[in-house]
């Protein structure tokens, strides 16, 4: 593979289904079809296409000859498969986990610039702890082979190897290429449905809560998911020599959320004060408001000023989702919360301040 071979994943209008019925045989139930993960469609596409006769999932295995889902654990609960074109008109929906669930510890909507968690999570103590001092051929790949095996040894822990031995097989295979190529890698792997967005930020977030125990477990991730997190930010390219990204946007984002009243009122007190806050995890946004107000009684309407933010659609098996990718560390001011008490829906206006917690 040549350097300009980077692995972005096809963009493939096919997609494999699962018959989920109770009764999967039945003949006077209505069909019920369910989706595969985008890892796993991408592992079952892969094998299909090499002609292989059997792909091993998680939890299931399937045979091509027969077209039939097996248990790994018990070889008579089977079920249909099958293999369909996906109409690329669909209405678009975004994705309700990765764009409507809190972007925020609930017990800590925010916290102020001057705090290092984030810092300290996917960059200065990842960098420490490797005894990184900076960019060059040797500890980029030495970053890659940490992400990797950080991603296998999470999946391990949830049940899910195979998939993160999918993607960490994807991201080896770019350890030798340029920083910037490492960085749009790691973006497709994000972008795509699996554990890695949902583990990263479940575990991000907790750098805003002051219970013990979550400080014990984020701190615990920093040398499994620190070394992806750092690949991630959006300044790694950018910061590097020949280093360039695109889709760094100057204009408005948004993204919906269910807001609490105590949570609403966070936001209110934050709009009175003149302090920079900032978001501890990754944060998807669309530049679609239609989109973004689909669910949920509040909308973050985020004003993005060029830095720490990418055009993440670029790199994603769902573009119409125009998602715009905000970086850990994101800073902001609060400029304002407008209310409808009666409907019960919440507009909060954020302006993007410096970007990266320094």
């Amino acid at each position: 593979m040549t350097h300009a071979d980077v692995p972005f994943f096809p963009r493939r209008n096919i997609e494999w289904l699962w018959k989920s019925n109770t009764d999967p045989w039945s003949s006077l139930e209505k069909p019920k079809w369910s989706h595969y993960s985008d890892v796993e469609n991408e592992m079952i596409e892969e094998a299909y296409l090499e002609k292989k006769g059997v792909v091993v999932l998680d939890d299931y295995h399937i045979s091509f000859d027969r077209f039939i889902q097996m248990s790994n654990k018990n070889i008579n609960n089977q079920r249909p498969v099958k293999r369909m074109s996906t109409d690329q008109n669909d209405e678009c929906h975004l994705r309700q986990e990765r764009f409507f669930s809190l972007p925020i510890h609930p017990k800590a909507p925010f916290y102020l610039h001057e705090d290092h968690r984030v810092r300290s999570f996917f960059r200065e103590e990842t960098f420490i702890r490797m005894n990184f001092q900076g960019w060059n051929k040797k500890t980029k790949v030495a970053m890659v082979e940490q992400a990797a095996h950080g991603l296998i040894h999470e999946g391990k822990l949830i049940g899910k190897q195979c998939e993160a031995e999918w993607m960490a097989e994807k991201l080896l295979k770019v350890k030798d290429h340029t920083i910037t190529d490492i960085w749009k890698c790691c973006v497709c792997l994000y972008t795509m449905e699996s554990f890695l967005y949902k583990k990263l930020n479940e575990i991000m977030r907790l750098a805003g809560s002051e219970e013990s125990q979550d400080i014990a477990l984020w701190k615990s991730k920093i040398s499994t998911l620190g070394p992806f997190a750092c690949l991630l930010c959006s300044t790694v390219p950018a910061g590097a020599a020949t280093g360039k990204v695109t889709g760094m946007m100057h204009g408005t984002v948004y993204r919906g959320a269910h807001f609490s009243n105590e949570m609403i009122a966070h936001f209110s007190a934050a709009s009175k004060e003149n302090s920079h806050q900032s978001f501890e995890a990754f944060t998807s946004c669309s530049r679609n408001r239609l989109t973004a107000e689909q669910f949920g009684n509040t909308l973050l309407i985020i004003e993005l000023r060029g830095l720490c933010n990418v055009d993440a659609s670029a790199y994603s098996p769902y573009q119409r989702e125009e998602e715009q990718l905000l970086d850990a560390g994101f800073t902001f001011k609060v400029k304002g919360v407008k209310s409808n008490p009666i409907a019960n829906k919440h507009c909060i206006f954020l302006q993007q301040t410096t970007g990266l917690l320094k």
